[in-house]
């Protein structure tokens, strides 16, 4: 038993010193290629024109078999989550599978009117972990703005969003 002992401390220590904490990047993606190539092929996702200053897309998402569900994944600067997601599905739906997943319902909270952006007024919704959300309705579908980033970051990707043509370059 002693001898086991020793042979685990030992293997404890030995993996302590030699191993490294493994640092991983994100990578950025280009999400408005992604986004061009889509509305090229007649679908109109809502989409952030521009990212602030410092931030990546992390992920796209977007499945042929529900061409009405479109995503794109953000991190702020701070490395914030800030999620983007349209489908047509129910408000409350999304709400339940993106901000509250494994919590109660959220909380509704205030309604901000924000021109330029797809839809002139958004609801804002947040969980009991501190996440917050804003929700519209567009032409037969939902649109979420959800993430840990800051309310003010949220905003800004909700005043960013849009259904126009991507530019070519």
């Amino acid at each position: 038993m002693i001898v086991v002992v020793l042979v685990v401390v030992g293997f404890v220590v030995f993996r302590g010193v030699f191993s490294r904490d493994l640092e991983v990047d994100p990578e950025n993606v280009d999400y408005l290629d992604t986004v061009g190539q889509l509305q090229d092929g007649g679908i109109e996702p809502v989409y952030p024109r521009r990212l602030p200053e410092g931030w990546i897309a992390t992920n796209v998402a977007f499945d042929p078999a529900e061409p009405s569900a479109f995503g794109v994944s953000l991190l702020d600067d701070d490395g914030r989550f800030v999620g983007v997601r349209q489908d047509d599905q129910e408000v409350d739906d999304l709400l339940a599978e993106y901000l509250t997943p494994d919590q109660p319902d959220a909380r509704r909270g205030e309604t901000i009117d924000v021109s330029g952006s797809v839809a002139p007024t958004w609801q804002g919704w947040s969980d009991d972990g501190g996440d917050h959300a804003f929700t519209a309705e567009l032409d037969g579908s939902a649109v979420l703005v959800f993430g840990s980033a800051p309310v003010d970051e949220l905003e800004e990707v909700v005043a960013s969003l849009s259904t126009d043509p991507v530019p070519t370059s």
